[in-house]
């Protein structure tokens, strides 16, 4: 309150906020933003059955990986839910950046979002 007091934070945070996920304790718009340490492309990689929003709307059933419930993937992919309406996708917690990409290669999930520069591809 008298700041003094800085702190640091995952990029899942403001997030979680705007997603309005339950359980938030916390209201960012009465802390000051100073910037940020680094920048990042975020983006969603699916599968080739989904070539855009509408595939994914019209399917019966979406899976998406998730690190785990809080992370930035999990969030980012709440967020997707909650902006696009598409309340039928799944989130499979427990696959990280590397395991991600074998579940898709598997087929056991249908997409992931992930950081553009350790997971994107042109």
């Amino acid at each position: 309150p008298n700041g003094l007091t800085f702190g640091i934070f995952n990029r899942a945070l403001p997030l979680a906020q705007v997603a309005g996920l339950k359980g938030i304790k916390y209201d960012l718009a009465k802390m000051t933003w100073l910037g940020s340490a680094c920048t990042e492309v975020y983006s969603l990689i699916t599968t080739k059955k989904f070539r855009n929003v509408e595939d994914l709307r019209k399917a019966d059933k979406v899976k998406f990986s998730s690190a785990g419930i809080g992370s930035l993937s999990h969030v980012a992919a709440e967020l997707f839910k909650e902006m696009t309406g598409i309340k039928h996708i799944k989130l499979i917690t427990g696959y990280g950046g590397g395991e991600a990409e074998l579940a898709m290669m598997r087929g056991e999930i249908d997409g992931q979002f992930g950081s553009f520069n350790s997971r994107g591809r042109p």
